[in-house]
């Protein structure tokens, strides 16, 4: 498959230098933990907030880096969780006296890599506090995961704890609200094809023409079921049965959905699915408040400003704090996470 890169081995350092050579005044990089941080970072009235996981899901984490946002992102590899020495170097340069919160997505590899680095911070009597993301409901255990996976409902997450923590929100706190969140999100994907990570250079697996993949994980792994191709609104009406039957609404709960293309759908498409979720919900929620939709994290509609790598592309509308959980149903051409 074509590709738009140089040497593949140099893939991930040249995307984070063009992430600062864009945003010179707002970001810094440090090249040595793969490390994209916020210029004013760290800073003594905020707990700094950190995430990484592997890289090729862009824009997380290394894109939502700003305001509002995550303070600092410290991704590994493609599809590869960040070396322990990442984690624990980057925590040390966000030391904050307000402490350091760690998110981390429910992969096997990123909660060793940020637990180890967790602890070597401990040692130095750096105060963290870890939050786990585990929003998919498609599969309770994958190929990389002891128990669900934690794909876009990250998004909620890093901006509700990004927006109180600028606010001033003290460490416990945000892990009160990140956990609440968090338990209150629900996901679910699916793939038209798989994709083609730089250094393998042909796809992960391969679909039918006229197949898709229900519940298809972030790193190719296996989903629910492989099934013929449906409508648009058939399968947003399949995602949300499953998001929503995983934990049932209530009369005049408010919503807030996000259709998440995750980089490999193109705007047209995620917007004309941004209709499906009103008129064929299976729920008995209140109409959405607000809607987001695209492949990025939801910008200065949220309480606080957006990072400066939001998209001006993407559409999305406000969304609103939801009352119960936040329902995301993410599609992709190719394969949700992927650029």
């Amino acid at each position: 498959m074509k590709k738009f890169v140089n040497d593949p081995k140099n893939f991930v350092p040249e995307m984070l230098n063009g992430i600062v050579l864009a945003n010179p005044d707002s970001l810094r990089y440090v090249p040595e933990y793969n490390l994209i941080m916020r210029a004013d970072a760290p800073r003594d009235d905020k707990v700094s907030i950190v995430q990484g996981s592997g890289s090729g899901h862009e824009p997380a984490h290394v894109m939502v880096v700003g305001r509002g946002m995550l303070d600092a992102a410290c991704p590994g590899d493609v599809f590869a969780a960040p070396p322990m020495d990442y984690v624990y170097e980057t925590t040390k340069l966000l030391n904050s006296p307000k402490g350091v919160l760690h998110l981390i997505n429910n992969y096997t590899g990123d909660r060793m890599a940020f637990d180890m680095g967790r602890e070597m911070a401990d040692a130095e009597g750096i105060r963290v506090e870890t939050l786990i993301i585990d929003d998919d409901v498609s599969v309770k255990d994958s190929t990389y995961t002891v128990g669900r996976r934690g794909v876009a409902g990250n998004f909620f997450v890093i901006k509700a704890v990004g927006a109180a923590a600028e606010e001033g929100a003290e460490l416990d706190e945000l892990v009160a609200l990140g956990t609440r969140v968090n338990g209150v999100t629900r996901t679910m994907g699916m793939a038209l094809t798989a994709c083609t990570p730089p250094a393998k250079g042909s796809p992960l697996f391969e679909l039918g023409d006229d197949e898709m993949e229900m519940g298809v994980g972030i790193h190719g792994e296996p989903g629910r079921r492989r099934e013929k191709l449906a409508s648009a609104n058939e399968i947003i009406d399949e995602l949300l049965e499953a998001v929503v039957t995983d934990l049932p609404y209530q009369e005049g709960d408010e919503v807030a959905p996000m259709i998440n293309g995750l980089g490999g759908t193109r705007s047209a498409s995620s917007t004309s699915s941004t209709a499906a979720p009103t008129p064929s919900s299976p729920t008995g929620a209140s109409p959405c408040a607000r809607t987001t939709s695209g492949s990025t994290a939801p910008p200065s509609t949220w309480p606080a400003p957006p990072s400066p790598w939001s998209s001006s592309t993407t559409s999305w509308s406000g969304c609103s704090r939801p009352r119960r959980r936040s329902p995301s149903a993410s599609s992709s051409g190719r394969r949700p996470g992927r650029s």
